[in-house]
């Protein structure tokens, strides 16, 4: 591929080595600017070269440049752009091998961090896809990659032109459909996550749009307690998936 992206930051780099990622290029702190003295960093670059990465010891000015105003915490490398896969195709290798698929859809996120913290939350819960859309949705980039802290190297994720279309495609082949929304009469703690899944999770400002809600085979709401009626989507994405997980992995 000839696109290529850069993950700052110790965490990514150091997951992209455990998922042996291809590396292209590597820029370290060098030595003047304290290196030498970090031996986490050492360790690093260590471990880059032992992967037959080169590595170039970089000033802390040029690594600035490289993050574009991200703590990179001393480390930079340039890797291959990150790959979507083809939702229908990988769900149907999934349910050859007996699995029923949990399917995490984020509907325009606009947000980065959300969708690297999504990403996160995908990792955690055993959500087997992140579906988002080709427009109007933050994409697998360098600062989803710092927010995932690694996550984005384990979760698959597909582009898809129409989520509508796919939603309708997975209700055909037995998927239930959760939309979380606010103003549902039902809690997440109430809805059965048992069996094939998808959750979606609506925009930060505008929640689910109305095409997507109106295929939803159940919406759900998280109970709130305080006196702020609203929740990050990250958050809230955090707190249903986890039920969900509680649920599937039940004995």
């Amino acid at each position: 591929m000839s696109e290529e992206n850069y993950l700052i930051g110790r965490n990514p780099v150091q997951e992209a080595l455990k998922a042996d990622r291809t590396i292209n290029k590597a820029w370290v702190l060098d030595r003047k600017s304290g290196a030498g003295r970090d031996s986490r960093l050492k360790e690093i670059a260590d471990q880059l070269q032992e992967a037959g990465v080169i590595v170039n010891y970089a000033s802390r000015q040029t690594l600035d440049r490289l993050a574009d105003g991200q703590n990179h915490q001393g480390v930079v490398i340039q890797v291959a752009a990150q790959d979507y896969v083809d939702a229908r195709s990988y769900l149907a290798e999934l349910q050859e091998q007996g699995r029923q698929p949990f399917v995490l859809i984020l509907d325009e996120l606009q947000d980065g961090h959300n969708l690297g913290a999504c990403l996160r939350v995908a990792d955690c819960c055993d959500i087997d896809l992140v579906v988002i859309p080709e427009r109007r949705s933050a994409s697998l980039d360098q600062f989803v990659a710092k927010t995932s802290a690694g996550a984005i190297e384990y979760v698959p994720v597909a582009r898809e032109n129409n989520l509508t279309r796919l939603v309708l495609d997975l209700q055909e082949h037995g998927y239930w459909v959760y939309g979380a929304d606010g103003e549902a009469d039902k809690t997440h703690y109430e809805a059965d996550f048992k069996g094939k899944l998808v959750l979606i999770i609506g925009n930060e400002g505008k929640g689910i749009s109305q095409k997507l809600r109106e295929h939803c085979d159940f919406l759900i709401k998280i109970p709130m307690y305080g006196k702020v009626n609203s929740l990050n989507a990250s958050v809230a994405c955090g707190i249903i998936a986890a039920e969900t997980a509680r649920q599937r992995h039940q004995d």
